[in-house]
């Protein structure tokens, strides 16, 4: 009996999932990169495009067993998203759960183009945005207690990260 006691522990880890369409990939990595920098345990990060987390056409028992096991919902949002189908399902199941979402939309998106599930009855949030970022942070703190407390220390990580962000976004328009 010993033994099982650690196990169940083990098993419960809470995790932040991450939905994201592939092609989105560089903004996944540098949001999972900031999450991570601000205390966020790596291993408390489920996103499928994440190196161990391969992920193909079928909803993966992998995924589903972290969309249950998620206590934080964040969805990027890009016209790629919404041109795939298995986002479309990742959004239903989401929008299902009764777990804290974030939407979290780049550029091309607006509250006008917003549909599905995840419509603009959610508040978009922007990663080129100091306000939203540091509105994400909070949620996130609510649920991780080792998330970074120097101001100082999450301000620069903000604007590493809104830098960040805007390259790649320069580099997409490109």
């Amino acid at each position: 009996e010993a033994e099982k006691q650690p196990m169940q522990a083990d098993a419960i880890v809470p995790k932040i999932f991450i939905s994201h369409r592939s092609l989105d990939k560089k903004i996944a990595d540098i949001f999972e990169s900031f999450l991570t920098s601000c205390g966020v345990p790596y291993s408390n990060i489920f996103c499928s495009s994440l190196p161990g987390n391969d992920i193909e056409e079928k909803i993966s028992l992998e995924v589903k067993e972290n969309l249950k096991s998620s206590i934080l919902n964040i969805v990027l949002l890009s016209t790629d998203y919404y041109r795939s189908a298995y986002c479309q399902n990742e959004a239903g199941i989401i929008w299902f759960l009764d777990v804290t979402k974030l939407v979290v939309a780049l550029p091309e998106i607006d509250d006008t183009l917003m549909e599905g599930f995840l419509n603009n009855e959610h508040k978009i949030r922007r990663l080129d945005s100091k306000s939203d970022i540091s509105a994400i942070c909070d949620i996130v703190k609510r649920s991780f207690p080792n998330f970074i407390t120097s101001n100082a220390k999450l301000n620069s990580n903000i604007d590493r990260l809104i830098e960040q962000y805007a390259q790649i976004i320069k580099d997409r328009l490109v």
